[in-house]
């Protein structure tokens, strides 16, 4: 079966960013591919989202950064954790002490049901990569979700690659911050990021297809390939051609070396 072959069965796919379309956010190097499939689902009118487990840029500054990279997208095209902690918690008007770099702040500024607080009135604790966290938000944090604050981890990732005043390289994230956390105040984060159920949930929800229907395309075993467990098929893409470690059961999964349209596709479905 060819990669077209596959889309065209399905009525929605989500698109992974970096390593897939890109090579990262901050410096992206666009795929020669990623345009040309890109334009097949524009072209077909296939439902489409860009999700990434990148919070800490808005949506408006993805799409920016893959703009500057050559490829138009809209910020309404991306889903992030981000998005998927304030769907989470849609409804009334909610007070938040929010942890997070200039992403997290923007797209939270923007969401009408959502005060920012920094104060002990605070009913949700929104834990975000934060690369100058100091130890007074921590603790403060801390104390709220010892108060009976809800902790939500905007993503999940215990490190990640990044660029902060000029030094690149391994960052801590979200994910091992939430770790000191829920073990100090004996509680248990509700994680937003893939490969979670709260990610792929919502991402169904706003292109408004079943798991059946939609396909996951992406590079990372870790959490594109997941969504299999989540009854998502999956094209898991890698470039040197090598095979995953393990397959999860339930769904079927292809591997390709590329996205273009022709690319044969090697089933590794098991069960």
């Amino acid at each position: 079966m060819k990669l077209a072959e596959l889309l065209d069965d399905k009525r929605a796919v989500l698109l992974d960013i970096e390593g897939t379309l890109v090579t990262c956010l901050e410096e992206p190097e666009l795929f020669p591919d990623a345009a040309e499939l890109l334009a097949y689902l524009r072209r077909t009118n296939k439902k489409f989202l860009l999700a990434t487990n990148t919070a800490r840029m808005s949506r408006a500054q993805i799409a920016a950064a893959l703009r500057r990279a050559g490829l138009e997208v809209s910020p309404r095209e991306i889903v992030t954790p981000m998005t998927v902690a304030l769907e989470l918690i849609r409804g009334r008007p909610k007070k938040v002490f929010l942890i997070g770099e200039a992403g997290h702040v923007i797209e939270a500024a923007e969401c009408e049901w959502v005060e920012l607080v920094y104060d002990e009135s605070a009913e949700i604790v929104m834990l975000g990569a934060c690369r100058d966290l100091t130890y007074q938000q921590l603790n403060f944090a801390f104390r709220l979700l010892l108060k009976g604050a809800k902790l939500i981890v905007v993503g999940g990732d215990l490190y990640a690659r990044g660029c902060r005043y000029g030094e690149c390289g391994v960052f801590l994230m979200e994910g091992a911050i939430a770790r000191a956390l829920e073990e100090a105040a004996g509680v248990r984060g509700v994680r937003t990021g893939k490969p979670s159920v709260e990610f792929f949930r919502t991402a169904l929800s706003l292109l408004g297809v079943s798991a059946k229907d939609a396909l996951m395309i992406g590079d990372s075993e870790r959490t594109d390939l997941r969504a299999a467990e989540h009854g998502i098929d999956v094209v898991l893409v890698r470039r040197d051609g090598r095979a995953p470690t393990e397959v999860p059961k339930g769904a079927r999964v292809f591997l390709a070396r590329s996205l273009k349209l022709n690319e044969r596709l090697i089933e590794l479905t098991v069960g």
